[in-house]
């Protein structure tokens, strides 16, 4: 039996490459730095988000009343680059792992015919190396898709569209969307897709996730066989 999606848009962190904290570490490191005042929420709603974009917005609702936008642009382009630099100090001391199955869904889901793309906040110079860590450079994903790459990160719907761009996929409506934040399920639902998937393997929880529009919510992505019995 055929799957009744033709392209799977999987998020990379949390969801199928294992959070090792280095990205929370990193966006605590640079608020601090930077004399930001955040809380856990702040860094929860940041996760799965652009982080350029995230940090201007919370650098213009801390001093938004005493300095103008093009400081706000400016300095957050200071944060974002020094928050790459952390997290690549960071990623490159520790060691990548998967999140369990993942590997062998994304396999099952190519041998059934189905494309499959990676999207991510990271910048394609920080994703690929992830990807080659794992073994996942090539042969694994049909395409990888960064917020840099596109002119909104989520929950903007364009990195998924740029994935079913380059991937050939044509029906909106036999796509899917996997990801383990808010931010990702938005943006499954604004572009419209058929599938829209929460996994509780990363920073997402049942309450979040289940707030969140969703056609289903999976403890990982090794559930979504048992989604598409083939």
């Amino acid at each position: 039996m055929a799957l009744p999606v033709d392209l799977v848009v999987f998020d990379l962190m949390g969801t199928v490459v294992k959070d090792v904290g280095v990205m929370e570490e990193a966006l605590t490191r640079v608020l601090t730095m930077y004399g930001i005042p955040f809380s856990h929420a702040d860094q929860r709603a940041m996760r799965g988000a652009g982080k350029r974009s995230a940090f201007a917005e919370i650098l213009q609702r801390t001093f938004g009343a005493e300095k103008d936008a093009d400081w706000c642009r400016a300095r957050a382009e200071e944060m974002y680059s020094t928050f790459k630099s952390l997290l690549r100090e960071g990623y490159s001391g520790r060691a990548t792992e998967e999140i369990p199955g993942s590997t062998a869904t994304i396999g099952w889901l190519r041998e059934r015919g189905a494309k499959v793309a990676a999207t991510s906040a990271l910048d394609v110079d920080l994703a690929l190396p992830l990807l080659e860590r794992l073994g996942w450079a090539e042969g694994v994903f049909d395409c990888l898709v960064s917020t840099e790459e596109v002119p909104e990160g989520r929950p903007a719907p364009y990195m998924i569209f740029a994935a079913m761009m380059r991937t050939g996929t044509r029906d909106v409506r036999r796509v899917a969307v996997v990801g383990d934040t808010a931010l990702d399920l938005l943006a499954g639902a604004n572009a419209g897709v058929g599938w829209i998937i929460g996994v509780l393997s990363g920073v997402g929880t049942l309450e979040t996730l289940g707030m969140t529009r969703h056609t289903h919510i999976l403890g990982s992505v090794a559930g979504l066989p048992q989604l598409w019995p083939a």
